[in-house]
């Protein structure tokens, strides 16, 4: 998976077989956001997921969002 650093967030397209497949992960990655409370922001455009992880609150990158990366490749790699 390619991360894209940017001084807005950490960003990504993820591309899956489907829609249906694509909303599996979307609701494998809210219940893991949801625990953690750090939520990334998607942008869903048929099979593509468009991330963007960034910490809103402190206006910059830090642990939290590579974290958040760091289980997204989990969920990824199951």
């Amino acid at each position: 998976m390619n991360w894209n650093n940017t001084e807005n967030g950490i960003k990504a397209t993820l591309k899956f077989e489907n829609q249906t497949t694509l909303a599996a992960f979307v609701l494998k990655l809210a219940k893991i956001s949801d625990a953690t409370q750090h939520h990334a922001d998607m942008d869903i455009r048929y099979n593509q997921l468009h991330l963007n992880i960034f910490t809103h609150d402190v206006n910059a990158v830090t642990e939290k969002d590579e974290a958040l990366c760091r289980e997204i490749e989990k969920l990824l790699n199951k």
